[in-house]
């Protein structure tokens, strides 16, 4: 009876070493600068890996607000027929699909300014849904 728990202790002691829970992320759109005309949003969403479960977070002034919208609105900045709008300055958007899903400011002149980002959202791995083993 002593071998087999100490076995299991054993056990449980190194799948524990071996493994770390997936967490989502908050992602601070532009981080420090936050969603406006100084942020390189593109640059930024071009160097971040996104994962379903993820969220977006969009800090804003009243000067701005966030699109969403399809691949050619996002293309020619078309601000006329968004998906969703929002405006109240401080936006979160769970990522909840894997997809490219398209983002811009709806302000006159900011999307043509570079105001634009696109995110490429990545699945987890099936057995990755609460643990993600490290080799």
């Amino acid at each position: 009876m002593v071998p087999i728990t100490r076995f299991l202790i054993l056990l449980f002691f190194f799948l524990s070493l071996s493994s770390t829970y997936v967490a989502a992320t908050n992602h601070v759109v532009g981080q420090v600068s936050g969603w406006d005309l100084d942020s390189d949003v593109a640059e930024w969403a071009a160097s971040t890996t996104f994962r379903v479960g993820d969220t977006l977070v969009f800090k804003y002034s009243s000067e701005y607000d966030v699109q969403e919208v399809g691949q050619l609105a996002f293309t020619t900045c078309d601000t006329t027929k968004p998906i969703k709008e929002y405006n109240d300055g401080f936006t979160t958007i769970m990522l909840t699909e894997p997809g490219t899903r398209y983002f811009i400011c709806g302000q006159l002149g900011h999307c043509d300014s570079g105001m634009k980002m696109e995110v490429d959202v990545i699945s987890l791995p099936p057995q990755a849904n609460r643990y993600k083993n490290n080799p």
